[in-house]
């Protein structure tokens, strides 16, 4: 069994206490909710509020009051990644999959004012259920990992299959030109957060500008961060009850979010710093990336080899070297605050860089 260091049994206990306490003045959220929320409680009683440690780039709360349970999900003060913070996005594509079978917490109210929280926020069902900070599912038993992995899998075939002619999602993004899109945002999302030059990161978002996919493949939706620690599991049953942080989601192919769950089996072993957090996928039971992608393909109708695999995984790791740089910044800023050795992380940066041109092929 690996032994797990200080620095990791520190980010353990930091994610159990995921709920702290909210100390600011909440009158004027309590009023508005009597006000706009048709089923809010209405009387005198205290409404109490807990910050989630997760959710971090959009404060997310847990409000309770009388016994009822609510989410509520506000806009970040400081934009700290580039296409990420769209709460507005976020509700009406949550709002639109309510329409569907889909898998999404029940949208209540959205407030453009932010005079009541500083910022314009949303208000959605808590879902209790079981969510996992580590794919790697340290203490699930390793045949109920691979029924969590299959079942992601199949919600992400799911998520493909919806009608989208069908949902009101305008305004989510650039349906016809979503990879320059995508791509734009990445590169200035990049700009803005280097920390130092590293010439081979600008040579890899070279290539996936002049390399961009040419099919016929309709357009998506792109969740972005499809994983497992933004799924809600039943709390006995290796079910999904919601798919959450849909905030940097947008149209897409249907490759991006299936290459984003596959890509930790590509993550080299000795960059996965942080036993209690892996990138990789390590653990006895989650299946190999051949099982994961001939799932989907028998899901979706797609065969086997996907084209422009490579191209996918590739985009996934500039998206990956690019949140690195923005978490380097927010714990650098104070603006984030886990109890992991900074340093690490900033050794990591130059080694993906490094692994994401060898798949490929630039030296």
């Amino acid at each position: 069994m690996e032994e797990q260091s200080s620095e990791a049994l520190k980010l353990q206990e930091y994610w159990k206490q995921s709920l702290v306490e909210y100390t600011s003045d909440s009158s004027k959220l309590h009023e508005y909710l009597k006000q706009n929320l048709v089923d809010f409680p209405t009387g005198d009683e205290e409404l109490k509020m807990f910050k989630f440690r997760a959710g971090t780039s959009n404060p997310t709360f847990l409000l309770r009051k009388n016994g009822k349970e609510f989410v509520l999900r506000h806009k970040s003060p400081v934009e700290v990644h580039v296409g990420y913070h769209k709460v507005d996005v976020e509700y009406k594509i949550m709002s639109a999959l309510g329409k569907t079978s889909f898998p999404v917490p029940k949208m209540y109210l959205f407030c453009e004012d932010k005079t009541i929280m500083g910022q314009e926020f949303y208000l959605m069902e808590y879902i209790k259920g079981r969510q996992f900070p580590d794919a790697n599912l340290p203490g699930v038993p390793p045949d109920q990992r691979k029924v969590i992995f299959e079942a992601a899998i199949r919600t992400l075939a799911q998520l493909q299959s919806v009608d989208t002619d069908k949902l009101d999602l305008d305004g989510i993004g650039d349906k016809e030109n979503f990879f320059h899109q995508r791509l734009d945002m990445l590169y200035e999302g990049y700009k803005q957060s280097e920390i130092k030059e590293i010439p081979k990161a600008h040579q890899l978002m070279k290539w996936l500008t002049e390399n961009i996919p040419k099919d016929d493949k309709k357009p998506v939706i792109h969740h972005t961060e499809f994983r497992i620690s933004n799924m809600l599991f039943h709390s006995e049953q290796c079910q999904i009850l919601a798919v959450i942080d849909w905030e940097a989601a947008s149209w897409g192919h249907p490759f991006e979010d299936l290459a984003y769950f596959c890509f930790p089996h590509h993550f080299p072993p000795q960059l996965d710093i942080f036993p209690a957090f892996k990138i990789g996928y390590r653990s006895e039971g989650i299946p190999s990336e051949e099982a994961l992608l001939s799932l989907y393909c028998e899901l979706t109708g797609h065969t086997l080899p996907l084209p422009n695999w490579t191209y996918f995984l590739a985009l996934v790791f500039f998206r990956l070297i690019v949140n690195i740089q923005t978490g380097i910044a927010q714990l650098r800023s104070g603006s984030l605050e886990l109890p992991i050795n900074l340093d690490a992380i900033v050794t990591l940066l130059e080694p993906v860089v490094e692994h994401a041109c060898t798949i490929v092929g630039l030296k």
